[in-house]
């Protein structure tokens, strides 16, 4: 072999060892960028909280109005963490706004049993029943939020309404009442319970709250009750 042949073998020996070289340096970089991807996906999915995440997505549907979409993340929370109570009425609330009553019912239900001194609820469920047109189960939804929280003026109140539509005035009278003993200025229930006397046939008591809601800076009520006392005396 002469001095030209081993020159371009020794030059062939040469690019084969840098193709070699290049190969093995390629597939070191690759394995190491490969670990270093892992190790950084390791390190991200320990940071990751999908309750955080989910919260977070189910709060910001809620504030735009996407209520459908709200719902479907506190479902997912929910299969993360199916005894949060909060979590429950969260769900029940964006339902409500769907106008999904009876899902709304379900999850207020589920609150009450997780937490059944939970009144808030309560009330809110006797709510619910006056919209769906069930007042026998309105009471006893407001009056176990009572047994709860006897010092609920606006309960008491709606009780008040619920007892006056069903001409049970003197449950009304009542109610009206205590709710007057918690809150005195609660202009509702002074015209409440100044229609329950008119329904009684009680002038005096119809106009003394009448006076309170003048007093109280009431015009409308006010006016409400007057002509229901003028009525009164209607042949």
């Amino acid at each position: 072999m002469n001095r030209r042949e081993l020159f371009i073998w020794g030059a062939f020996a040469i690019i084969f060892l840098c193709i070699l070289f290049l190969t093995f340096h390629q597939r070191a970089a690759d394995s190491r960028r490969k670990k270093e991807g892992e190790e950084f996906y390791r390190r991200a999915m320990g940071k990751f909280d999908p309750v955080e995440y989910h919260s977070q997505r189910a709060y910001a549907f809620d504030a735009e109005h996407s209520f459908k979409l709200a719902a479907e993340e506190y479902k997912k929370l929910l299969e993360l963490k199916p005894e949060d109570k909060d979590l429950h009425s969260h769900l029940g609330a964006t339902y409500y706004k769907m106008g999904m009553k009876d899902q709304a019912m379900a999850e207020i239900e589920e609150v009450l049993r997780l937490d059944p001194s939970n009144w808030v609820q309560r009330e809110s469920l006797g709510d619910i029943y006056v919209e769906k047109g069930d007042a026998e189960e309105a009471i006893r939804q407001y009056e176990r939020a009572l047994g709860i929280n006897p010092g609920n003026a606006l309960c008491n109140s709606k009780l008040g309404r619920l007892y006056y539509t069903r001409e049970d005035y003197s449950s009304a009278v009542r109610a009206f009442k205590r709710s007057l003993e918690i809150d005195p200025g609660l202009g509702e229930s002074h015209l409440g319970l100044g229609l329950s006397y008119c329904a009684l046939g009680d002038r005096e008591g119809a106009s003394a709250e009448m006076k309170k809601l003048e007093d109280l800076k009431k015009g409308d009520m006010a006016a409400q009750l007057s002509e229901a006392i003028v009525r009164m005396d209607a042949p």
